[in-house]
């Protein structure tokens, strides 16, 4: 199932969540820089992975 979104208010909090993760301190004005058009939030529900083991061997 695949959704997207370009609502400020879910873009602003993913945005900043993600952030928090890699920028700490400044999660918040990148929240707010990657909030602004025309960026879009995709939301992804997997219902199949498939993976393979030592494929660099």
């Amino acid at each position: 199932m695949l959704r997207t979104s370009t609502d400020p208010g879910e873009l602003l909090w993913w945005g900043t969540r993600t952030a928090a993760r890699y920028m700490g301190a400044q999660a918040e004005a990148y929240g707010r820089r990657n909030a602004a058009p025309p960026e879009m939030l995709v939301h992804v529900t997997t219902t199949s992975i498939v993976a393979k083991t030592a494929v660099a061997d």
